[in-house]
């Protein structure tokens, strides 16, 4: 494996779509860089969904190295292990901002590879433990969230139909689904509240034309849909798990 001292070293990043050299690293400081213009990623926004040019308006680098002295040549040496750019990024589609970074190292300068991810926001949700059409409905929701707040609601409201259903009530309207599910102990009563809460502004989204939303109000709706799909379907599996190791 190839060690690369301070003199030999040169620090790289991703730029769009490849790999591209910069040159002169240097060493021991942090730098920041600003108003990157014409730079950007393409990748998916985890606000919108929509995979699209992410800006990249801010910058943060860091180099990690060793230090140690050499025996045979007498002199102290500091060789660069890695670099991690930190990168706030901009949605051209829904403008919200996103924290990645982009990582290399020295195995993969040899192979002109790095592994750039977004930080933040977190992926909260995957389809493990629950029912994909569930997944389906509640993902058309968080990606509506900052887009249009009606949409949004209308997703989620459409989430608690689906849940309804899976778990057995499938015919009434939603208040009557929901009521039964909490009378069979599915819901407790704190999530039956707020899955009429839900039912209630999705309704009002449904069928108010100038109605806006806050995304404050938005934002907890999603998360009131949140604790139910935790409660009924993340939860057991979780505890499952627990008592069933093997």
């Amino acid at each position: 494996m190839s060690v690369f001292s301070e003199d030999e070293f040169t620090e790289y990043f991703v730029d769009g779509c490849g790999l591209v050299e910069r040159c002169d690293l240097e060493r021991d400081k942090v730098k920041l860089k600003l108003d990157k213009e014409g730079r950007y990623v393409i990748k998916e926004c985890r606000f919108c969904g929509n995979k699209t040019k992410l800006d990249i308006v801010a910058e943060y680098s860091k180099s990690d190295e060793v230090s140690y002295h050499d025996e045979i040549e007498n002199r102290d040496v500091e060789e660069w292990i890695s670099n991690t750019d930190w990168m706030i990024v901009k949605c051209c589609v829904c403008n919200q901002i996103s924290i990645a970074t982009d990582y290399i190292d020295r195995n993969l300068v040899q192979v002109d590879q790095s592994y750039f991810s977004i930080v933040y926001p977190h992926r909260t949700y995957s389809s493990y433990h629950m029912p994909e059409n569930i997944y389906k409905a509640y993902e058309v929701a968080l990606k509506a969230r900052y887009l249009d707040g009606s949409l949004c609601l209308l997703s989620l409201r459409r989430t608690l139909e689906i849940i309804c259903k899976q778990q057995g009530e499938t015919s009434g309207n939603l208040v009557r689904k929901i009521e039964n599910l909490a009378n069979k102990g599915i819901l407790p009563s704190v999530l039956k509240d707020a899955s009429d809460i839900v039912r209630d502004l999705g309704n009002a989204a449904a069928h108010g034309d100038n109605v806006e939303f806050s995304n404050s109000k938005v934002n907890q709706m999603i998360r009131f849909v949140e604790s139910i799909i935790e409660y009924i379907y993340i939860l057991p599996e979780k505890i499952k798990k627990l008592q069933n190791p093997n």
